[in-house]
């Protein structure tokens, strides 16, 4: 007989940051920003933010674990599953470890294409 364990809890984490270009240290607006768990088998874990006109993120109620922060702006949507796709973006994305009722920030430096 199979068991299936399932815990369910209302102690979530929460990641926040701003996105700023690495050039022009002007924050990166309207931008795509992914929270991608270590286990990338867990893609119920896999969140999407945007980040506003200060180039701040939020992700809420963020179950406990090791993640990746990537600004994924002009890639293609939902690209972040694909792990091909994904392996060649993952080395630009910034670790970081959730635990309960804990808020962690991280802020992000990205080299954003000229106009």
């Amino acid at each position: 007989m199979d068991v299936l364990n399932l815990v369910v809890s209302t102690k979530g984490g929460q990641v926040e940051g701003t996105a700023f270009d690495a050039i022009s240290q002007a924050p990166v607006e309207g931008s795509i920003v992914v929270l991608i768990p270590d286990d990338r088998e867990r893609k119920d874990l896999y969140r999407q933010s945007r980040t506003d006109q200060t180039g701040r993120f939020v992700f809420k109620a963020v179950a406990p674990g090791d993640y990746r922060v990537l600004l994924w702006d002009g890639l293609e949507r939902n690209g972040y599953y694909d792990p091909e796709l994904l392996s060649q973006q993952i080395s630009q994305a910034k670790p970081v470890k959730v635990h309960e009722l804990e808020m962690k920030t991280v802020d992000l430096r990205v080299n954003l294409p000229k106009p």
